[in-house]
């Protein structure tokens, strides 16, 4: 549920992002991160100050050590620089969160008119990150965040396997990789089953 939930706000579609995020959330008896996360993210879209600091907040009351909502509540200036950099003086945050804080610090720093600062933060976490260009993951999430939500429950419900055969270069490993990034969907990669099947047939 989440996943639509999330696609449907990639897709601006707010206001069922905001409804399938709720619904999650009763079904998690009112305590889920990434509901409040997801919910965050909807108030932002939405320009919801109010809701975006109550949902953040109760993210972070829930997993304190979770910097994610930090930089929702950075760029809707809910959060100052000073709080963002009292976390950063902690030398202990996994590389991965500390690159959080210090974006969420760059949006903290925009908010409030120190530009040169907002870009240093950024400099730095972009530096401590090295993010890598990754064309085969880029393809897969455009294609998951196109997928249309109304064909949601479509299909056959059979647990035959499904073979997918297509020559060289034809795109058949990018639909096998689409595929089995669905939770219910196993990939097995390429098999060569077909070749020895028609060498055996001498065809």
């Amino acid at each position: 549920m989440l996943q639509r939930a999330q696609r449907a706000l990639e897709a601006r579609r707010v206001g069922a992002a905001r409804e399938l995020a709720l619904w999650a959330l009763s079904r998690r008896g009112g305590r889920d991160l990434n509901c409040f996360l997801l919910l965050a993210e909807c108030a932002l879209a939405e320009g919801e100050l109010g809701q975006l600091e109550r949902w953040g907040r109760a993210a972070l009351a829930l997993e304190p050590e979770h910097v994610a909502p930090y930089e929702p509540l950075a760029r809707a200036g809910c959060v100052a620089s000073p709080e963002l950099r009292t976390l950063l003086e902690r030398r202990d945050w996994p590389a991965g969160r500390r690159v959080r804080l210090e974006f969420a610090l760059g949006h903290a720093l925009d908010r409030e008119g120190d530009h040169a600062g907002a870009f240093a933060a950024w400099e730095a976490a972009n530096r401590r990150a090295r993010v890598s260009f990754d064309p085969l993951a880029f393809q897969i999430n455009l294609a998951l965040s196109h997928a249309p939500l109304h064909l949601t429950g479509a299909g056959d419900p059979s647990l035959c396997p499904l073979l997918l055969i297509g020559v060289p270069r034809s795109g058949s490993s990018l639909a096998e990789q689409i595929l089995a990034a669905h939770p219910d969907v196993q990939g097995l990669g390429e098999r060569g089953v077909m070749g020895r099947l028609s060498a055996r047939r001498g065809d």
